[in-house]
């Protein structure tokens, strides 16, 4: 059964049939087969029905786990997502049955009730809700099938996972740069481990290596691609698929769009990017000669930089942690000032990023701080992930509110506060990622599991 639902899942219903079932599964014949199931379609039934079994043995434990009406919701949307990612085998082979395996007569071969039942159940749920007060009053068909397709209309079945792979192997190695080999092209590599935040650097960097291969690319960054092809590094950790790399891109275009916008109105500026890690945007952006750029991240990411990156007129690195004052003193204070701290916030505690923007409103005359953060049900979802990746959870700082830090620092002005899901860039993300973002548009928490903020702070006639 296993190597039916293997095979749908990777062929097809079309392409799928007893003989590749049986290659698959390593039997000598298809006698077997044709002992238990009738036929194709036989063995189709079964396979939705295991499948269906599966899934509903992983979400129902979860769901029934927690209490209250506000909460089932809740944890329906998150067991979901994790579902996705636990069993992405069985979904794209049931989804493929649901759309595609019919009779000669062209009738469906599985009830579609496999999965629209979900949305009564949900619907029933909000209703109990209503009754008992702890929900005001909404169309509740209409919210179930808003909750219900969440966390599956962008679901990893519907592309094709592409794992960052540019040459033959890569090892891994002790922190830091350790030594060089020889890559692709005769090429020096640079044998990386970083530990913990850090290495994150590594996997937005392959995010950027997979965008730039594609067509159209959302952020077109080769650069990152040759970087990443120098890079001697266990391969197997980075776990980036095509489904993720055009978020990472988009992202990272998205900031690109406003560093540009503020280089146009300040030819002689200061840009520093927080948390730079493995990025290239002082290549992407590439500012002209009035502008001083300064990249500040850990010593041992500053170490690596310097190895795989060529130096360019007015820029420089600070090897500090963010959260030490100690970079503050390096940066000059006496021209318009562009703070850059992309995918770095959700990585502090609160009280460390509070902090940080302190002194930065402290330090500088006038100057604009652009940063993302993540909101707190994204904080956990996330940490889901990236426990299977590098094998602990790294984000602690949430925010479901631009207002909390303005209230938490009263110099901040809140120029934008857009969600990622609805920032211009987002323009380029896949079908499904965008049909994602109509469906939970009405739904904040998910609207806002990330957000792109905009201060400005300090008064522009000081520079």
């Amino acid at each position: 059964m296993e190597a039916a639902i293997a095979t749908i899942a990777e062929l097809g219903y079309a392409r799928t049939s007893f003989a590749k079932i049986t290659k698959r599964a390593g039997l000598s014949g298809t006698g077997m087969i044709s002992y238990h199931f009738a036929g194709k379609d036989d063995l189709v039934r079964a396979c939705a029905e295991e499948t269906s079994r599966v899934l509903a043995a992983f979400l129902r434990p979860r769901i029934e786990a927690v209490s209250g009406y506000a909460a089932k919701p809740r944890a329906f949307v998150e067991s979901t997502i994790e579902l996705v990612e636990a069993h992405p085998a069985h979904l794209r082979a049931l989804v493929e049955i649901l759309n595609n395996a019919k009779d000669p007569e062209g009738r469906l071969l599985v009830d579609a009730a496999l999965l629209t039942s979900r949305v009564t159940h949900v619907a029933t749920h909000l209703r109990d809700g209503q009754r008992v007060g702890e929900f005001g009053a909404s169309p509740c068909r209409s919210q179930a099938v808003i909750i219900d397709g969440s966390p599956e209309c962008a679901p990893p079945w519907r592309e094709p996972v592409e794992t960052v792979s540019t040459r033959p192997s890569r090892r891994a190695s002790s922190a830091g740069v350790t030594g060089a080999g020889r890559g692709s092209g005769g090429m020096a590599q640079v044998r990386v481990q970083l530990r913990e935040a850090m290495e994150t650097s590594l996997i937005t960097l392959s995010g950027k290596a997979v965008d730039a291969r594609r067509s159209p690319s959302i952020l077109g960054d080769t650069m990152s691609s040759e970087i990443l092809d120098r890079i001697d590094y266990d391969e197997a950790r980075l776990a980036m698929s095509a489904r993720f790399a055009p978020s990472v891109a988009a992202r990272a275009k998205h900031f690109d769009d406003w560093t540009r916008e503020f280089l146009r109105g300040h030819e002689r500026a200061t840009v520093v990017h927080l948390g730079a890690g493995l990025d290239t945007r002082p290549w992407r952006v590439d500012p002209g000669p009035g502008v001083t750029w300064l990249d500040v991240d850990y010593p041992e990411v500053v170490d690596v930089r310097g190895k795989l990156f060529p130096p360019r007129e007015d820029y420089r690195m600070i090897g500090c942690p963010v959260t030490s004052p100690e970079w503050l003193d390096q940066v000059p204070a006496d021209r318009p000032t562009l703070v850059l701290a992309e995918g770095l916030t959700m990585y502090l505690r609160p009280a460390e990023g509070h902090e940080l923007f302190r002194r930065i409103t402290d330090r500088f005359p006038w100057g604009v701080l652009a940063f993302d953060v993540h909101n707190r049900l994204a904080i956990r979802l996330v940490n889901r992930r990236l426990t299977r990746i590098v094998g602990s959870p790294l984000l602690r700082w949430g925010v479901d509110d631009a207002r909390e830090l303005e209230c938490a620092n009263p110099k901040l002005r809140r120029v934008d506060a857009v969600s990622a899901l609805f920032a211009p860039s987002a323009a380029g993300l896949p079908l499904g990622a965008r049909i994602f973002a109509r469906l939970v548009r009405p739904v904040r928490s998910l609207r806002d599991l990330g957000m792109y903020l905009r201060y400005e702070f300090g008064d522009p006639s000081q520079v």
